[in-house]
């Protein structure tokens, strides 16, 4: 789903994040880039947010004119046809002649800035297609359904993000869940998940493949360490040798009495999908986001996120989430801490489901 484009100077970061939370407060999605460096990649990014994006707003500050990122983002908005609008937060900003065309809303007075004059622009160009383009139907289900973005793949750069932002955003008291094979890109953030467990009483639930399930074709025959029920469907894909990474990292988290919770639950078979679920702070709605995983690359992976309120139990994120949560099951739970920790050990499991998987071929 589109989205606000929000180009600014790094010198003017506050001025950023209060116009972003001011936007998603009033149920826009934003893109706001964080990155500190310019690079190659992060050009591409750009291009990218900036071909989903409806609207460009320009936070126009002395910096920010002489910024050649910023520069670059309202020129490229400006040649596809998006709509640019600029806000005067330093009057003596020196204003690019093609941006002194474009109308422009005054917000250098703190007290005295145009916000419901910005709100509706930007609802009148949201809006507008859904009237005026064939698509409009279409669009319209779209927004009614919660559909936040869709796009063929991520980079990198933009998965590492996506996680940062959901642990950031996540509501206090609310429940992250994480679906994945290995969940190798997760367990690098276990640091910051054992704080937030910790400071923002956070209820973690993990589903990742059990080490026990795991063939290990190395030391076959073993009846102590290759009982299996869950083969690698494809050769080609490595998740599967990422799992003890993955809970070595997850077992370093250690959760403090009356605070959150981490729960690990073994998968009961090789999943093709991640998923993530978390309640965002701002809006204090539900957004699930589903990815594609095996036999595709990282940075090749279709994907597609939605969003929806905590009480609207017939959306799509809703079913989403009920669906990957039913994974979830007490037999199926390999580590549970909630101050104080309990691991179950799986390998008797394994040789007892094993022969009988055996006897059906």
């Amino acid at each position: 789903m589109s989205h606000v484009f929000i180009s600014y100077s790094h010198d003017n970061q506050d001025w950023c994040f209060a116009l972003d939370g001011r936007l998603r407060a009033e149920n826009f999605d934003t893109f706001v880039d964080e990155s500190i460096r310019p690079s190659f990649e992060l050009r591409n990014i750009l291009q990218t947010a900036l071909d989903r994006a409806f609207a460009i707003v320009i936070i126009c500050t002395k910096s920010s004119m002489e910024s050649p990122e910023v520069s670059f983002e309202w020129a490229y908005a400006m040649g596809k046809g998006i709509p640019i609008i600029p806000l005067i937060y330093e009057p003596n900003c020196n204003l690019h002649p093609r941006l002194q065309t474009i109308k422009n809303l005054d917000f250098s007075e703190p007290r005295q800035r145009h916000w419901h004059e910005l709100i509706n622009f930007l609802r009148e160009i949201r809006d507008k297609p859904l009237i005026d383009q064939p698509e409009g139907k279409l669009l319209k289900k779209c927004k009614d359904n919660g559909l936040v973005d869709i796009d063929k793949y991520r980079s990198n750069h933009e998965r590492s993000a996506y996680i940062q932002k959901a642990l950031n955003m996540a509501a206090e008291g609310s429940e992250l869940i994480v679906v994945g094979r290995s969940l190798i890109d997760w367990s690098l953030e276990y640091e910051n998940i054992g704080s937030l467990i910790k400071n923002k009483s956070l209820h973690v639930k993990l589903a990742i493949l059990d080490e026990n399930s795991l063939p290990n074709k190395n030391v076959m025959p073993d009846d102590t360490n290759n009982k299996s029920w869950i083969e690698m469907p494809i050769s080609s894909d490595w998740a599967i040798h990422d799992v003890p990474t993955s809970m070595k990292r997850f077992r370093r988290i250690h959760i403090e009495p009356n605070t959150g919770s981490l729960q690990i639950y073994g998968l009961p078979f090789y999943v093709s999908h991640s998923f993530v679920a978390y309640t965002n702070k701002n809006d204090n709605y539900r957004y699930c986001l589903e990815e594609v995983g095996m036999a595709f690359q990282k940075d090749k992976r279709p994907f597609i996120e939605f969003k929806s309120s905590l009480a609207d139990m017939d959306s799509y994120t809703s079913s989403l989430e009920r669906m990957y949560k039913s994974f979830m099951i007490e037999e199926r739970l390999l580590l549970s801490d909630n101050g104080e920790r309990k691991e179950r050990d799986t390998t008797q499991r394994a040789k007892i489901i094993v022969p009988k998987i055996e006897k059906f071929g």
